[in-house]
């Protein structure tokens, strides 16, 4: 599979089994890039949205945005951020996450909260442990890893969803609690 194309599905698996578990029945707008729904008020409403962007300061003064691949804006002001990668073989795209999201935490301290989810395939790109330790700036980290391309469509059917009942806690978490 194509990393871009693996990588947005992935990202609408995600932002699907999100908006089933957090999401404001009959408010889902949009598709792919440009989806969104409200958050149920038990969890304290707010707005999920695919690419929502961030803009942030570097010390320099220079302002830059960050495309995130899922952004929660709860109602509270706090921000939840879902980065994706699949197939990463390099590390520079983590570096440049990671980058990001330590001058996002500068600019927005406890009010942004950072969650990197990495779907890994062995001997198709770093390992689990090595992106981990480069996503540190995160708060959550997820690794899940596909032997092969049957396993990603079996990682990302709707009807099983153990594997992804971490992450789903850990943002239910974050909704509920201290912002």
């Amino acid at each position: 599979m194509e990393r871009d194309y693996s990588e947005s599905v992935i990202r609408d698996f995600i932002f699907q089994i999100l908006f089933d578990r957090i999401g404001k029945m009959g408010t889902m707008r949009g598709e792919a890039k440009v989806a969104s729904f409200k958050v149920k008020g038990s969890f304290g409403g707010g707005i999920c949205s695919v690419e929502g962007a961030l803009d942030y300061t570097l010390p320099t003064g220079s302002k830059h945005s960050h495309k995130n691949d899922i952004l929660i804006e709860t109602a509270s002001g706090k921000y939840i951020v879902l980065e994706v990668k699949f197939l990463s073989s390099v590390t520079d795209q983590f570096k440049a996450r990671s980058f990001d999201m330590l001058n996002l935490k500068h600019n927005f301290g406890k009010q942004i909260v950072g969650i990197m989810v990495y779907l890994d395939v062995p001997r198709a790109g770093i390992s689990a442990e090595r992106a981990r330790a480069i996503c540190y700036p995160f708060d959550h980290f997820f690794g899940l890893e596909a032997q092969d391309s049957q396993h990603l469509l079996d990682l990302v059917n709707p009807g099983n969803l153990e594997k992804w009942e971490p992450l789903l806690k850990a943002v239910e978490a974050e909704l509920t609690g201290p912002s």
